[in-house]
């Protein structure tokens, strides 16, 4: 129901003669302050009538929604720059916009914001209800007032039942998306609440199953879904061991026998009917069409509705019947409502994703390590994720087909690639400046340099602009089971216990020195300070006591020697079952990197320490697939410790966990010399993200973080001037703009969803790394600038190492003392530049001070 606005007669001149100025000061606060934005940019105000519009001896009510066309023009063109509504509210909020007004409008313009995406059904049509209004605040009695002014001229859109629109709404537990076809999509589980899925790949006549396998995916936001490679040699070890992480209350068990009181058989025909006691949509999709029916059934899985394949049985359709569910036909016309082609299908899911994955069909029927596509639908469900399904996958090829998919405003915060070495090659060949410290070699074609898909503005294709990861193993049980065990992670694991292991420094107190002399303002103990259940050592005499601690640890960080078959002294098999989902640092050489080329099924005599890790019940490894110059003593100084210190002392649930920071540790790039320093580059090559990109691990803090609100500020480095609001831009990590005004206001136009919120908490009596400021160099590559906050305890021990000849290398800036004021408290800590560099020569290069830091504080 609209709300009744009274609008009384009053003098008007106190109140007409202040709004301009209101009106405008709020404009200010919502715009970058550039002074170049163009009209397009600016938010709609709401305006007022002059006093010659009004009778002044009556007075007025009305029923209406206080909405404009120019208002609903506004947000539909910030819509379609891919401004995220959270951000579209907040802007028009600041301008004086009223919360139902924005909620009412927002609905208008997602009920409008695709029309006829199926052929076959007519165009919307739309019904005009034009109500001009004046809401005029009065102020009764005594010597206060106040104002507030409304207007209104609703578009309300209105469209038959047939036509194809769909609209954006908050989030529910099925998907963001909760409206199809302007209806609600509803559906009722049948299964139990606490269940686990066992699914056979291979039927009993020995066919790939997947039509079973992508019904039953379309639950996966409930229910966690294992497939077993029952086909050959049985590979359930991983699923088996999730169930006893999980302890679920029922087992559906599909072309597969496991004998526990739980398990419970899915009979072969219409397995949608025990899936679902109701539905009002179902997609329907081609059941002779592999490629097409991926797309199909993570469609399905991210509105929580079952999908059909054609031929459709008479149980089938019966059933939708029953249901009086509409149908829609996802690269089938057959039995459809609604149509959508693949693409169509994939634009929707777009608009309300920030995860693609990338997967190819072609590995349903190779023989090398097959079927990894099986899961990519799971991982859409669970993610709210679209699929790019890459047919023969090349380098090249795959690069051109993420370039188009992220065109016309989406650009997802996480890639996910779901498939082995040999799905995608992902080594990109000459990338590694001659005299670096180890050159490629070509017998080394493994899963590494990932970030090479991740740059879709091209600027630099070694900086990721998006957080990236492989889901990937030894065979798709392996894989299931790492997608369970990443979208159920808060479920199952139990433990914040956080381990730490430098077997080579024990004994050597130089190391320790030379660690202080990489970076002398880093506090050895830092993890050990804010991290509440911490267990550190140090020696190889510690492998039975670390490897017990790891089977119920939540991280494990390990920093020195490993190869393929051993971490430290641990040999492959000797690595622990993890009855805690438990992530891994593994800084060292080749614990990702497979023995030979090929099929890694035939290799399984010969396994290796990253993929043992995953099967054996980890939720994640970060490592190297070649070899990777990372020593005990340079972990304690180095761009590897910044990860970690980061991953575990952010506070969970805030902004992105292990990419994001990932690539913040890779902006220095090697300069080929002798120096521990000077093989990130090389780092940065070879070594990826086993695991979901997405997942925030478990671990508890001993600080606490800043009241929580939404802050935007700008620094500016050179007036030194109060902070004004502004926002952080995200690219590779976070990143400030350049260093003018206008081009950050282009990238924020242009990129509006590289806009994002960043969880910086302060920590008083330390430092924190808040940002990598990156800058082009002459010679194209790039140094890395770090901004912290120190106390002034901290700034007299820096100016002591100067005075005594110690002077900090790499060297710092003092830019000042900022002050952060949060309702009661005040934070005044003094802001330091650490300038470190990188170069094709050995020459250090001075690096300028920026203009200025854009951050988006969430405190």
């Amino acid at each position: 129901m609209s709300p009744l606005v009274c609008v009384y007669t009053i003098p008007l001149e106190p109140i007409l003669s202040k709004i301009p100025e209101k009106i405008q000061s709020l404009r200010s606060a919502a715009v970058p302050q550039n002074g170049t934005a163009s009209k397009d940019f600016l938010p709609p105000t709401p305006p007022f009538f002059a006093r010659s519009q009004l009778d002044e001896e009556k007075n007025y009510c009305y029923n209406t929604t206080m909405i404009s066309e120019e208002l609903i023009n506004y947000i539909r063109n910030e819509v379609n720059r891919g401004i995220g509504k959270n951000e579209i509210k907040n802007t028009l909020r600041n301008s004086g916009w009223s919360e139902t007004d924005l909620d009412e409008a927002i609905k208008v313009v997602m009920l409008q914001s695709i029309n006829t995406i199926s052929p076959s059904v007519p165009k919307t049509s739309h019904k005009k209800l034009a109500i001009s209004i004046l809401f005029l605040c009065l102020i009764l009695g005594g010597s206060a007032y106040a104002y507030y002014w409304y207007f209104t001229k609703n578009n309300k859109a209105t469209s038959n039942k047939n036509t194809s629109t769909i609209a954006n709404a908050p989030d529910n537990q099925n998907s963001g998306l909760k409206v199809l076809f302007n209806q609600e999509v509803k559906s009722k589980s049948a299964i139990n609440p606490s269940s686990v899925f066992m699914l056979g790949v291979s039927s009993e006549n020995g066919e790939i199953d997947w039509k079973t396998i992508f019904e039953v995916s379309s639950i996966s936001k409930i229910s966690p879904i294992l497939l077993v490679e029952n086909k050959g040699k049985l590979d359930d070890f991983s699923p088996k061991l999730f169930i006893q992480q999980y302890s679920p209350q029922k087992i559906y068990t599909y072309n597969y026998q496991y004998d526990d009181q739980k398990s419970e058989k899915l009979q072969a025909d219409n397995i949608n009917a025990k899936l679902y006691s109701s539905s009002n949509f179902v997609v329907i999709s081609n059941g002779e069409d592999y490629a097409s029916s991926i797309v199909a059934a993570s469609f399905a899985a991210r509105f929580n509705i079952p999908i059909f394949f054609t031929p459709l049985k008479s149980e089938e359709r019966n059933l939708i019947k029953s249901w009086s569910a509409k149908s829609i036909g996802i690269g089938v016309a057959e039995n459809a409502d609604h149509t959508l082609t693949v693409n169509e299908a994939n634009d929707l899911l777009k608009k309300d994703s920030d995860y693609l994955i990338l997967t190819t069909s072609d590995d349903l029927t190779k023989t090398s390590n097959p079927r990894f596509s099986l899961v990519a639908p799971i991982l859409a469900g669970g993610r709210d994720g679209v699929i790019l399904n890459v047919k023969n996958p090349t380098r090249e090829s795959v690069k051109q087909a993420v370039s188009q998919a992220t065109q016309n405003g989406f650009h997802p915060a996480y890639l996910v690639s779901v498939g082995n070495e040999n799905n995608f090659p992902f080594l990109q060949f000459n990338i590694v400046p001659q005299g670096t410290l180890y050159n490629q070699d070509d017998d080394h074609q493994y899963f590494v340099n990932l970030y090479y898909w991740a740059d879709y503005n091209n600027s630099n294709e070694y900086v990721p602009d998006a957080s990236v990861g492989a889901i990937t193993g030894y065979s798709v049980s392996d894989a299931s089971s790492l997608i369970a065990r990443s979208l159920f992670y808060e479920k199952i694991s139990k433990s914040d216990k956080v381990i730490t292991w430098s077997p080579y420094s024990s004994g050597d107190p130089a190391l320790r020195q030379n660690a202080a002399k990489i970076d002398p303002v880093l506090n050895n103990d830092f993890t050990k300070k804010y991290l509440s259940n911490l267990k550190d050592y140090n020696s190889l005499a510690d492998k039975t006591t670390v490897v017990t601690e790891l089977k119920d640890s939540s991280v494990f960080v390990y920093s020195g020697h490993s190869w393929r078959n051993i971490l430290g002294n641990i040999s492959v098999t000797e690595m622990p079952v993890f009855n805690n989902p438990t992530f891994i640092f593994a800084f060292g050489c080749a614990v990702l990197e497979p023995w030979n080329p090929g099929t890694l099924e035939a290799n399984r005599g010969s396994p290796i320490v990253g993929y043992e890790a995953i099967k054996n019940g980890a939720v994640g490894l970060l490592g190297s697939a070649e070899i990777s110059f990372v020593a005990s003593d340079l972990y304690f100084g180095s761009d590897q410790r910044m990860l970690v210190q980061n991953a575990l002392t952010m506070p969970i649930g805030q902004g992105q966990f292990l990419t994001s920071r990932m690539s913040d540790a890779y902006f220095l790039y090697t300069t080929g010399k002798q120096n521990p320093e000077g093989n990130n580059y090389y780092y940065k090559s070879y070594n990826y993200l086993l695991g979901d990109p997405k997942l925030k691990l478990k671990v508890t803090s001993n600080f606490t973080p800043n009241i929580v609100t939404d802050n935007r500020i700008r620094m500016d480095f050179e007036s030194k001037s109060k902070l004004e609001k502004f926002v952080a831009v995200k690219g590779g990590g976070y990143t400030m703009c350049s260093v003018d005004e206008k081009s950050c206001s282009d990238l924020l136009r242009d990129r509006p969803r590289d806009a994002t919120e960043f969880n910086f908490p302060i920590l008083l009596d330390s430092y924190v790394y808040s940002a990598d400021l990156a800058f082009e160099s002459s010679d194209s590559f790039y140094g890395r600038t770090q901004l912290r906050f120190f106390t002034e305890d901290k700034i007299r021990e820096i100016n002591t190492l100067s005075d005594s000849g110690s002077k900090p290398e790499p060297t710092y800036k003092y830019i000042g003392q900022y002050c952060f004021d949060f309702g009661e408290k005040k934070y005044c800590p003094n802001l330091l530049l650490y300038l470190h560099y990188g170069s094709m020569n050995t020459q250090t290069k001075e690096i300028s001070i920026p203009k200025y830091l854009d951050l988006n504080f969430v405190f």
